[in-house]
Formats: C-alpha cells, sequence, structure tokens
C-alpha cells in the first residue's frame, strides 16, 4: 500500500494518483492507475501484466487504500 501522505505519480500517464485503486509493481513498488495499466496492455494486444518500470512479467497488483474506488 502506497502512503496516502505522499504524492505519487503514474509511471504511464505521469499524472497524479488520487484514486483509491491502482496497479502496483510487487517487484520494484512503482505505480500506476488502473485504467492506465489496462489501457496499456490493450494497446500493446497484450494477454500478460508487464512493469512499465522494471519490464518484469507478472509483477502487477492491483491494489486498493479505501473501500470507495474510482475509475480515473
Amino acid at each position: 500500500m502506497i502512503n496516502t501522505k505522499t504524492i505519487h505519480n503514474c509511471i504511464l500517464c505521469l499524472n497524479p494518483i488520487e484514486c483509491d485503486i491502482y496497479v502496483q509493481c510487487i517487484y520494484c513498488n512503482r505505480i500506476s492507475h488502473y485504467n492506465c495499466e489496462v489501457e496499456q496492455r490493450e494497446k500493446q494486444n497484450r494477454k500478460y501484466c508487464l512493469c512499465s518500470s522494471c519490464n518484469k512479467v507478472g509483477t502487477l497488483a492491483v491494489t486498493t487504500n479505501k473501500s470507495n474506488l474510482c475509475t480515473e
């Protein structure tokens, strides 16, 4: 879980992550918006997750801070 007092930016779109749901790499701990990761995977026609930072396959996990989810 990310520190909610620190503003983190998405590694894909570079915008701040203000949502309660995001994708985090379990290897390098970098984070991105859930929708950014899904959009990138669909654009590249991948059936697997790939961290854009460390390029490890299968290391992305959907993480939540709260029960109130957003779709940004």
